[in-house]
């Protein structure tokens, strides 16, 4: 048996398994396989992946916690099967054929992704969270889903019910995930999600009387800028007492660019803009764990709360919009708009929403993926155990918090991680507090507006009133385009020197147009999408020519 794993039930297993309670987590899981099969997983609560080899019944078993907090990639070959937390190790033990996977690619380019399954080897998979496999020489099954949550909403008898339920799960996750032998650290951005695991963190580490050096923070700054996030930083600092560090975040190179992994394209990196700067700090203060605030805005926005609305009360839902005063113009169309969709069908708006993204896909795309960008859309559609949700809202936080864009951000965030012996841990992706707010109904939601967060209502009180009161989000993509602009040099020779080896996917001349465009633009809420995709192509271009020298088949066209 082979597992990295937190377990966040040991007690309860060891008493169930009959086991001392100082036994390791090795003992637990072998014991839970002799008793329980391929049930174990479902008996097991934190973050795992785990694979066990039963010699007599000579088969593999290998799963991955419920909302995938762990990684785990898998290819099979020739002698057998070849399992790894990260791609690259796969790679280097069998050496697959290192052809990529065409849908993985498009969808990184699109930022469309809608693959959990895929990486962007083809012979590698990945076993999404909430899954196992079982292989062996004689039997393979195909991944199967082994934990769903309760479809069906819970009855409360009010608001405070639910957010004093919310607010006891969440401080019992932060508390879960700071048990660590040497310090903690924990992002500090200045958002809503960091400042709260922060000052929940604090006002833990205060109840069990920890000395303040055991936890810290860690901030990345860009001063000067409109995105730079010192005054929030400041009054979560000012408030907890709590020592932090911080870094220019400014003068950060594109690590992405300087290096690629095996694993594929952007993964040098966990945040958009490129940088690894937390994980190194973590290293010089000798911190092993990083609290993330990965996963607030998909478990606390009030997503599907308008849906819900329109589909159940619609006449009142059509008052509102025409005589809130307090409603902008933008804001009345976009819930005129889910007025209109929960009269047509799901079949007529998923055919419509693939043609229209067909349309607008752009001219620098190979002409051959158009088919397959629109069927990419159409899986965001709700599936069939989505289906069996009541509520619109208990279907969408499902589908965020399941998404493979979260998958591929925490599997990313990890494999960073483990490089420099860095365990990530997402206080907002707990299970338990995940299937609890999976259970609330829409009238307990806070009403759907820009920045409305569930965990502001129950947790709030906690948080310095700047933090508190804040309906702003930072965005950083100006700090993208920044360090996009700074690359010029080695963004402008793989665009117009060497092979181009992209062109199976991108048009080479509609590519160096498209960073023309991107490198004169100065405004975020104009360039963000040309910035991305400079991004997309660049990381792609340098995956394919200096990691993997990808060579196409004999008489395949690359390039128009």
């Amino acid at each position: 048996m082979v597992a990295d794993c937190r377990l966040d039930n040991r007690p309860a297993l060891c008493s169930e398994l009959s086991l001392d309670s100082d036994v390791t987590d090795s003992a637990i899981l072998l014991d839970g396989y002799r008793r329980w099969g391929d049930d174990l997983s479902a008996h097991l609560l934190g973050d795992f992946a785990c694979v066990i080899w039963d010699w007599e019944r000579q088969r593999c078993l290998a799963f991955r916690d419920p909302l995938g907090i762990k990684p785990l990639f898998y290819s099979r070959h020739a002698g057998g099967i070849a399992i790894a937390s990260d791609p690259e190790l796969i790679m280097k033990l069998s050496r697959p054929d290192p052809k990529p996977d065409d849908q993985a690619v498009v969808e990184h380019l699109l930022w469309e992704y809608a693959s959990p399954h895929r990486t962007f080897v083809a012979a590698i998979s990945r076993l999404p969270g909430g899954y196992l496999r079982v292989d062996g020489p004689q039997t393979t099954s195909p991944p199967r889903r082994y934990w769903t949550p309760n479809p069906r909403p819970r009855r409360f008898g009010g608001v405070r019910e639910v957010h004093e339920e919310f607010r006891r799960l969440f401080f019992l996750s932060v508390e879960r995930r700071l048990d660590s032998s040497g310090p903690v650290l924990a992002h500090l951005s200045g958002g809503l999600d960091s400042s709260l695991i922060v000052c929940v963190a604090d006002l833990i580490r205060r109840q069990q009387g920890k000395d303040a050096s055991w936890f810290g923070t860690v901030s990345e700054r860009f001063p000067g800028r409109a995105w730079d996030e010192r005054e929030f930083i400041q009054a979560v600092t000012d408030q907890t007492r709590i020592g932090g560090t911080e870094w220019d975040g400014s003068s950060a190179e594109f690590s992405d660019l300087d290096r690629s992994w095996l694993s594929g394209p952007g993964m040098a990196a966990y945040r958009t803009s490129g940088s690894t700067g937390d994980t190194e700090l973590a290293v010089q203060r000798g911190a092993r764990v990083m609290l993330s605030g990965e996963g607030g805005d998909q478990l606390g926005a009030s997503s599907g709360v308008n849906d819900d609305l329109a589909k159940h009360h619609p006449w009142s839902f059509l008052v509102e919009t025409l005589t809130g005063t307090d409603l902008s113009l933008a804001r009345k169309l976009a819930r005129a708009r889910r007025l209109s969709r929960a009269c047509i069908p799901t079949v007529l708006r998923r055919a419509w929403a693939t043609s229209r993204y067909r349309r607008r896909l752009p001219d620098w795309l190979h002409p051959r993926w158009g088919g397959l960008a629109g069927d990419i859309v159409s899986t965001f559609y709700p599936s069939d155990f989505e289906r069996s949700f009541e509520y619109d809202v208990q279907r969408s936080h499902w589908h965020q918090l399941t998404s493979t864009r979260i998958g591929t951000a925490l599997d990313r965030q990890q494999r960073v991680g483990a490089r420099s012996g860095v365990e990530f841990r997402f206080p907002f992706l707990d299970q338990e507090l995940v299937e609890f707010v999976l259970s609330i109904p829409p009238q307990f939601w806070p009403p759907e507006v820009p920045e409305s967060r569930l965990h502001r209502e129950a947790v709030g009180d906690v948080l310095p009133s700047k933090i508190r009161d804040r309906r702003t989000k930072a965005i950083f993509s100006g700090a993208l385009g920044e360090r996009l602009k700074r690359a010029t040099p080695q963004i402008d020779a793989l665009f117009h020197q060497g092979e181009w080896l992209s062109g199976r996917y991108v048009l080479r001349g509609q590519a160096q147009v498209l960073l023309r465009q991107a490198l004169t633009g100065a405004d975020w809420r104009e360039h963000w999408a040309e910035w991305n995709w400079v991004k997309a192509i660049a990381t792609l271009e340098t995956w394919l020519r200096t990691i993997f020298g990808y060579a196409p088949a004999r008489g395949e066209v690359v390039d128009d």
